[in-house]
């Protein structure tokens, strides 16, 4: 399983998540807070160095 590709389509879906909820609701909606920290946690941890 590789943990890299999983965390890219995470950071995908959460980005496509935020947009949705953003143009739903608006920028400050919780949902759409929500989903922007999901995906920017899902890239910072593609960022880190991979410990395999």
């Amino acid at each position: 399983m590789n943990m890299r590709s999983d965390f890219k389509s995470a950071e995908k879906y959460f980005k496509q998540a935020a947009k949705i909820f953003h143009a739903r609701y608006g920028e400050n909606h919780q949902h759409t807070r929500a989903a922007v920290r999901n995906w920017q946690s899902a890239s910072a941890q593609l960022k880190k160095p991979n410990p395999s």
